[in-house]
């Protein structure tokens, strides 16, 4: 094989092996649809568990702040409605939320959607805090004044644990709403 045949097979294969195959184009937009697709399951989830876990809040309340501990009547009532309204809410945005599919509908609507979703969840999540600071301030002066220390020990342990799982489930859920919302922008994106 001469030198000159060798060029013109070389120029004939004008660099064909280098380009790909696959519509990068449309790999990139399935892959953005898949990830709006996990990150809308995710927060379903998330929505889900803190509804059935409000909606069990009264079961709770009646059981064991009543029944074993003998806390106040008024104080079981407030836990139990914070529970159920709390359930109840997570569950309203869990229904709203399941009803929009985001891959189908305009990438700019879809995004309204999540800004709304996620103005919504802020709320709850404001108005869950201030009632939970009620709620488990009542309860430690009630433990408090009935002087058990494993009663004490117990709220200043179940308060060590919660806040810290409390706030790192607030942050991994605003965490994938902003996931979602770039998911959906990376698919407006040619």
């Amino acid at each position: 094989m001469d030198i000159e045949e060798l060029k013109n097979k070389w120029k004939g294969l004008d660099g064909a092996p280098c380009k790909s195959p696959i519509d990068e184009s449309g790999l990139a937009v399935r892959l953005a649809a898949s990830r709006v697709s996990s990150s809308k399951d995710r927060i379903m989830r998330h929505l889900r568990t803190s509804g059935i876990a409000g909606v069990w809040m009264p079961f709770l309340a009646c059981g064991l702040l009543a029944g074993k501990y003998g806390c106040p009547d008024w104080l079981v009532v407030v836990y139990s409605l914070y529970g159920l309204l709390m359930g109840v809410w997570a569950l309203a945005l869990l229904i709203r939320f399941r009803k929009h599919d985001f891959i189908t509908m305009p990438v700019a609507q879809s995004l309204q959607h999540i800004v709304t979703l996620r103005r919504r969840i802020s709320l709850m999540r404001a108005a869950g805090i201030l009632g939970g600071v009620f709620i488990i301030g009542s309860l430690g002066m009630v433990f408090f004044a009935d002087g058990d220390p494993y009663l004490t020990a117990g709220f200043f342990a179940g308060l060590a644990v919660g806040l810290p799982l409390g706030i790192f489930r607030w942050i991994d859920l605003n965490k994938r709403t902003r996931y979602l919302e770039k998911a959906l922008r990376a698919c407006a994106e040619p």
